[in-house]
């Protein structure tokens, strides 16, 4: 699906040049705003439809995004899970839906709308296993993350919280006591492919041969 902001701007950028061509060919590109605007605020209220299919695995963090492995650490470091925190780096394209989902069974405990390098939610998983999770979604001007949650909020794995319409960079950093199950290049579905999880929990054996 093509994302709204990219049609906002060029319906934005029509009418200035159609103008010289006459009145109709501005009327027609005021016409096309508005209903590129009525589309891309129509998108931004409509939470992702839920996963279907099999649970996650017992203790798994799954995909928050659609998207392929930018980088995988150990020892990352994080300001709320320390020095021992892996991080998991995904790069959501445009051109996909841009849904956000949870990443396990968990709480939203706070929401950073300034944390570090974008709006950081804090997550408690409901198995409690370790400590918080801590999902970052990239800013950008008009461009969201637009989130449908606030802090106390509880979903299952895989439960929609809002839309990211342009992709970007994800982050999701997990307590060190989580092994990372994925590396750079996988290709993620958001909600179904696990990324981390205890000690053992076995690596999806799609993750690196899907398509993003």
């Amino acid at each position: 699906m093509i994302p709204a902001g990219p049609l906002l701007a060029l319906a934005g950028a029509l009418p200035p040049a159609l103008w010289a061509l006459g009145a109709d060919a501005a009327a027609w590109s005021g016409a096309g705003l508005l209903c590129a605007s009525a589309w891309a605020l129509r998108k931004r209220r409509s939470l992702p439809a839920p996963v279907t299919g099999a649970p996650p695995l017992a203790g798994s963090v799954v995909a928050p995004v659609d998207g392929r492995v930018l980088r995988a650490r150990r020892n990352a470091g994080h300001p709320v899970l320390g020095a021992g925190a892996s991080e998991v780096a995904v790069s959501a394209p445009w051109w996909r839906s841009g849904d956000v989902r949870l990443p396990a069974d968990c709480a939203v405990e706070d929401i950073d709308p300034d944390g570090g390098p974008g709006t950081s939610l804090v997550l408690v998983p409901a198995d409690g296993r370790g400590g918080p999770l801590v999902l970052t979604l990239p800013r950008r001007p008009g461009a969201g993350p637009d989130l449908a949650v606030a802090p106390g909020d509880r979903g299952e794995a895989g439960a929609g919280v809002g839309v990211l319409p342009l992709g970007g960079t994800v982050l999701l950093h997990v307590p060190g006591d989580r092994e990372v199950l994925v590396a750079e290049g996988d290709a993620l579905r958001a909600g179904r492919t696990p990324v981390a999880g205890p000690a053992g929990l076995p690596r999806d054996p799609a993750a690196g041969t899907m398509e993003p």
